[in-house]
């Protein structure tokens, strides 16, 4: 639930948008390795949304920029050919033709700013943090658990250990059983539930987080 202030930041390792499909603002959403909800040409620089380019990546095929050039720019295609112009109205230059990348993070490539300009901003805010269904071991959303406060709980949903036990609480099984389970334990049966328990809600989730682990077994 994240009106009422419960929610400061999702972070997400999934590049499916799913958390945008089930109705979370992109305000609230850290997507750390991008998403496949827009893409950019490489070559000339054009943006499309991912709806651009679906029916191409559907048909298993690569998607090509359609942009019309105009005007010498200096660009390469992906072949190393020059490509004459830029995107703009309708120019001598043709079409651009490079390959239309998905705004992902391919495995080594830098994050962006957007992550670390999240990071910075909310590790000062946050009063709970919770990791779900991770095993965090890609750095750098991995050192996320670092780099909080001591004093702020720390509580792991997850069906195996992860991380290097920085963890207050540990909740081990099915995530989907766990949270139903805590929700039960919390009264949280409807979002409305959620927003009423105001600046309870951190102490009431630790709570209950810390009894279900107790339980259980699984405190550490």
């Amino acid at each position: 639930q994240h009106g009422g202030g419960r929610l400061l930041r999702n972070y997400t390792q999934n590049i499916d948008t799913l958390q945008r499909v089930a109705g979370l603002p992109a305000s609230h959403c850290c997507e750390c390795h991008g998403s496949f909800d827009t893409a950019t040409c490489t070559g000339c620089g054009m943006r499309f949304t991912g709806d651009d380019i679906k029916p191409a990546v559907m048909d298993e095929k690569v998607p090509l920029c359609p942009a019309v050039l105009e005007d010498d720019n200096g660009l390469e295609d992906d072949n190393g050919n020059r490509i004459s112009g830029v995107p703009g109205g309708g120019g001598g230059g043709g079409a651009c033709g490079s390959v239309v990348k998905p705004d992902i993070v391919f495995f080594g490539e830098p994050l962006g700013t957007h992550f670390e300009e999240c990071v910075k901003e909310d590790m000062a805010k946050a009063d709970l943090f919770i990791a779900i269904g991770s095993s965090l071991k890609v750095a750098p959303v991995a050192r996320i658990p670092d780099m909080i406060a001591d004093s702020v709980p720390q509580i792991l949903i997850n069906r195996e250990k992860a991380g290097r036990g920085a963890f207050d609480i540990e909740l081990l099984g099915n995530c989907d059983e766990v949270i139903r389970a805590l929700r039960k334990r919390l009264g949280w049966t409807d979002p409305a539930d959620v927003a009423a328990k105001g600046t309870n809600a951190v102490a009431d989730v630790a709570a209950a987080a810390a009894a279900a682990a107790d339980g259980a077994g699984h405190q550490e």
